[in-house]
């Protein structure tokens, strides 16, 4: 019994245990990466030429809004440059603009020639979605992590457009309503020559409910009881689509027998009904990690010691490899706890 403890335990800090990642993450890409989501702020110039900048959440981007003109000056003046030494051809549908600090900062461009031939089916959808014009400028501030997009029709006509455009007013005023940067991924402003004003925004907040199987192998004491179960599942989705977290009843049936000669014998039936409360700890990536608990009450033949017996369990899915769960079973009419260890198969 001892060991079987040590073993359960040296399991659940296997499967608890985080993995470091050195490399740090850009909050960035209208595409939304596949390991972490951004929030966009879309600013919409005359012309239907628009400027989308993005980072980690709007309280960033609100806190963003002073250095940003700073850094439209500046890039302005290495734009125009670029244009006069002709190290920037007019014809360039992408163009970087890597800016560190005012003494690092550079301008890159990709051949129109190359850019023509490329086909990005993720970058066309956006474009078809979000109505974006044909060339594209992009700013990276790597010491904020965030990112600028620009859609512009025509080149020649970007600098002059930011020169009249106020980007710290245009953050101010769409990152300024609290709700709106709680609840939404995506917020537009739109600007005339004198005012900006936010004039939509979106989010994917949804509540949903499941019913699905469960099945898995339990190890109550010393002793082996497959399992097989359903459960309904309760969830509201927050901003990203992703949920804080799931409340769920469930009836698992369970199945417990001696192996005498290879074969099964005395073999005695008997099910748990319970209810799970999980939180998610991942909530910005696309990957879910649950961790939880789940309580509830063991129904078994009368003279089974399982019977009406109490269920704890801590309730781990998305971290590590499989999903677990650690229980704690007291019987009704007996002293001390039993200790169990649930493998479940995903489906």
């Amino acid at each position: 019994m001892k060991k079987t403890v040590i073993f359960m335990v040296a399991l659940a800090f296997f499967c608890l245990s985080p993995k470091v990642h050195a490399q740090a993450k850009w909050y960035v890409d209208a595409e939304f990466p596949d390991e972490i989501y951004s929030d966009t702020l879309h600013i919409v110039l005359p012309g239907n030429d628009k400027v989308l900048i993005m980072g980690k959440e709007f309280k960033e981007l609100k806190d963003f809004a002073d250095k940003a003109e700073a850094l439209k000056t500046t890039f302005i003046a290495d734009l125009k440059a670029a244009y006069a030494s002709g190290k920037l051809s007019a014809n360039a549908q992408e163009v970087y603009y890597f800016y560190k600090n005012a003494a690092q900062r550079r301008i890159k461009a990709e051949a129109a020639e190359y850019t023509e031939k490329r086909v990005d089916v993720a970058q066309e959808m956006l474009r078809m979605d979000l109505f974006l014009p044909k060339h594209k400028f992009i700013i990276l501030d790597m010491e904020s992590k965030i990112e600028w997009q620009l859609y512009v029709n025509n080149p020649d006509s970007l600098a002059y457009k930011l020169e009249n455009t106020n980007i710290k007013q245009a953050i101010e005023v769409g990152t300024a309503n609290k709700k709106y940067r709680r609840q939404s991924t995506q917020l537009w402003v739109d600007t005339d020559s004198s005012a900006y004003s936010v004039s939509h925004f979106q989010h994917k907040r949804q509540f949903s409910f499941s019913i699905g199987p469960i099945m898995g192998l339990s190890l109550i004491g010393s002793e082996l009881a497959p399992n097989l179960g359903i459960w309904a599942m309760f969830q509201n989705s927050g901003k990203y689509g992703k949920p804080p977290y799931q409340l769920g009843i469930g009836l698992t049936e369970y199945m417990m027998a001696d192996i005498n000669e290879g074969k099964l014998a005395n073999y005695q039936m008997f099910y748990s009904v319970e209810a799970m409360c999980l939180f998610n700890l991942s909530t910005r990536s696309k990957t879910a990690k649950w961790f939880g608990i789940q309580a509830g009450v063991l129904k078994a033949p009368s003279e089974h010691v399982l019977h009406n017996a109490s269920k704890l369990s801590i309730v781990s899915s998305g971290i590590g490899p499989v999903q677990w769960s650690f229980d704690f079973i007291e019987p009704r009419n007996e002293k001390g706890l039993l200790y169990g260890l649930t493998l479940k198969l995903p489906f």
